[in-house]
């Protein structure tokens, strides 16, 4: 038996070892859930972030005090941040392959 599970290890590539949609998330309803709601927040985050860029602008053309305009900006790389942070939870969900680096095998 040790020896058909090795052959079947064996014909996997590491892509298909490794993906995590298809044997877990694609399946669990509250994986789905939270990949949906990682989206909706991250889209959120995105158009957010391009209003606060656009307020700057509006405010920098108005020729207010820098301290006000510092405000939207900060919120801005804040919100790009986030973003980015959740860009890469959702990774999580869909492959155990890490965007950079190797992959993290727990034996146990």
């Amino acid at each position: 038996m040790a020896r058909n599970n090795r052959n079947a290890f064996s014909e996997l590539n590491h892509e298909q070892l490794y993906d995590r949609w298809h044997k877990h998330t694609k399946h669990c309803p509250s994986c789905r859930q939270s990949l949906i709601l990682i989206d909706k927040i991250k889209d959120f985050c995105q158009n957010f972030t391009a209003v606060l860029a656009i307020l700057a602008l509006l405010l920098i053309a108005i020729n207010l005090p820098i301290k006000i305009i510092f405000i939207p900006v900060l919120l801005g790389i804040l919100s790009l941040i986030c973003s980015y942070k959740l860009d890469s939870m959702r990774q999580r969900f869909l492959s155990s392959i890490p965007k950079t680096g190797l992959p993290v095998v727990k034996l146990y």
